[in-house]
């Protein structure tokens, strides 16, 4: 029971990445194409991003936007489904 639990939880995880594969390497190819400096401060510091990088290109700001809330979303599943697996794994190493 709890083994094929991982093995979904794996299976999801692919399914995460097949996700940030597709719906956010095109923002980021067009914000990268055009020069736009979008780095991890500016995706978990929003503040920062809205005094520093939003004013410079004010043309992109609906895909900034898009893709770092994007990004966000993704890391916190993927963090969420990570925890869940090791915690699976452990209960699996005890009741073995």
């Amino acid at each position: 029971m709890i083994r094929n639990a991982i093995i979904g939880l794996f299976v999801t995880l692919v399914c995460l990445n097949l996700y940030f594969r597709f719906k956010l390497m095109p923002l980021f190819k067009v914000l990268h194409q055009n020069k736009v400096p979008v780095n991890a401060t500016y995706i978990f510091n929003t503040d920062r991003m809205e005094r520093e990088l939003i004013p410079h290109f004010p043309a992109y700001e609906a895909q900034i936007r898009l893709l770092t809330s994007r990004i966000r979303r993704s890391i916190f599943l993927a963090f969420g489904i990570v925890l869940t697996i090791t915690a699976l794994g452990i209960m699996l190493y005890f009741n073995a």
